[in-house]
């Protein structure tokens, strides 16, 4: 779940898919990922937190400061692996 209105800027998805590669999680072959982004602002983001929770995936990674925060309060079952430049802060 990605906070800003557009799709990740460059090298922002290219390392998180790096990352995820290197822990053996390959797109394709035992990875999907549904990113959600807030085209309509933050205020779009709890709405996208339910439909993540919703589409009962195994764990929403959620950036920035307040995307996790929201991504918390919409589920409880869901895992969320917080991005964040200060999460202490958060």
């Amino acid at each position: 779940m990605w906070p800003g209105s557009t799709y990740p800027a460059p090298p922002r998805m290219d390392a998180f898919t790096l990352a995820l590669r290197q822990l053996g999680f390959v797109e394709g072959q035992n990875l999907a990922i549904e990113l959600r982004y807030a085209r309509d602002g933050a205020q779009q983001l709890p709405e996208l937190a339910d439909e993540l929770a919703r589409a009962n995936v195994d764990v929403i990674a959620a950036f920035g400061d307040l995307a996790p925060k929201i991504a918390h309060q919409k589920t409880e079952k869901t895992p969320i692996v917080a991005i964040s430049d200060d999460i202490l802060a958060t």
